[in-house]
């Protein structure tokens, strides 16, 4: 898009956004939107370019994160029960204070921030009235005379109500803000797990939210002015990697495990500076993993075969598994994902193997305290990959063995 072109659209975005909006303010909402810093032109520039290219039943929703998504700024499709939504995540680098500040203060905060465009597929009532509401906005030369017109209502307890263009816009908008929130409610972690981002969490709020119709018109249900600066933004990190695995995290349709989850805990300890730690926690965890599924997978046969009870099932328990006497277990964490493991059909790729020791080794030598040389944050996060990837191996094995009993 030509400069020229990108002008023509900021106008056509303005024009269609003047309704509604009091004439004492000379500045356009669109004006108002970029100085307050709730998105820049780009954003409304690729909103309006996406409600062209897709079909008449679509509106697009822009709010902001208050941490940083690390995933490349490209639409991805994500589940939902309502709206078809396709959503894409732009890293914002914000920072409190005046850019002069940067040079002579050195207590300014960064903030990391991320701009979201999400697209929506309109259903229902919303679905059916959408036309006739978009037809109002372009017919009408005064938005007085676009709220003085009644539409039916479905609820007649409503009737004694006037149902405006205004209200069914600010009634959409609602909508598609709870929506959004129960979506990344069920997305957030998927997105943690698969790009390992310890930091990012599901919202209960969405900061700077408000939304774009066909004609370009936006629709805010409140604003705030801010007086948070915006430094020049610096060139993304690649996140490629991320989207594949959130790709192939979101096409298995499953939610993560609590063994994940509990993962991502220790790649919190990384971000913290406490390397040792995250990867003694990873070791724990995937330690525990192993007991669990032992238990479920062998143990609980034997005790269903053999009896809880019997004599005979205690002492193969005893020396298969764990001393009765001080409740400790024989066996190592390493042997069993190589030794147990295999007897119900679970088996690590040769690397899996490889890193898998390497790990155990490195806890062992924190714990032991004969680690002499500092351990290094590229080894904790490799701890990290290393224990999402023999858990996701595993649960990925077991779904296989389920599917073929």
């Amino acid at each position: 898009m030509r400069l020229k072109d990108k002008e023509d659209v900021i106008d056509e975005i303005r024009n269609a956004s003047k309704l509604g909006y009091t004439r004492a303010i000379s500045t356009s909402i669109v004006d108002r939107l970029i100085t307050a810093k709730w998105c820049e032109e780009v954003d409304l520039l690729e909103a309006y370019e996406d409600l062209q290219k897709s079909g008449s039943d679509r509106v697009t929703i822009l709010f902001q994160l208050p941490f940083l998504v690390k995933l490349p700024n490209k639409w991805i499709k994500i589940k939902s029960e309502y709206g078809n939504p396709y959503i894409k995540f732009k890293a914002v680098d914000f920072f409190e204070g005046q850019p002069h500040e940067r040079l002579i203060n050195d207590s300014y905060r960064d903030i990391k921030r991320t701009q979201v465009l999400m697209s929506y597929q309109l259903w229902g009532e919303r679905l059916q009235r959408y036309p006739s509401y978009l037809e109002t906005l372009v017919n009408a030369s005064e938005f007085k005379s676009v709220v003085l017109m009644e539409w039916e209502y479905s609820d007649r307890s409503e009737a004694s109500r006037p149902f405006t263009p205004q209200t069914y816009e600010l009634d959409v908008a609602k909508r598609l803000l709870l929506q959004t929130i129960t979506v990344l409610k069920d997305f957030t972690p998927i997105y943690s797990v698969a790009s390992k981002d310890s930091l990012s969490y599901a919202p209960e709020r969405l900061d700077r939210f408000f939304m774009m119709v066909k004609t370009g018109r936006i629709v805010i249900r409140e604003f705030s002015e801010s007086t948070t600066s915006i430094s020049s933004v610096q060139k993304p990190d690649d996140y490629s990697s991320n989207l594949t695995a959130l790709k192939r995290y979101l096409k298995q349709n499953r939610r993560p495990s609590i063994y994940e989850t509990y993962l991502l805990d220790a790649a919190r300890q990384i971000e913290m500076g406490a390397y040792n730690l995250a990867i003694v926690q990873v070791v724990m965890i995937l330690d525990w993993f192993a007991n669990e599924i032992i238990e479920d997978h062998i143990l609980g046969r034997l005790k269903k075969l053999l009896g809880n009870t019997s004599k005979l099932c205690d002492l193969i328990l005893e020396r298969l598994w764990e001393n009765k006497s001080d409740k400790r277990i024989r066996v190592g964490t390493e042997e069993k994902f190589t030794r147990y493991f295999p007897a119900i059909g679970i088996s690590l790729t040769p690397k899996l193997r490889e890193d898998l020791r390497s790990l155990i080794e490195q806890r062992n030598k924190i714990v032991h305290r004969v680690q002499v040389a500092q351990i290094e944050s590229s080894d904790a996060r490799n701890a990290v990959d290393t224990g999402l990837e023999v858990v996701q191996h595993c649960m990925i094995c077991l779904l296989g063995k389920n599917r073929d009993i």
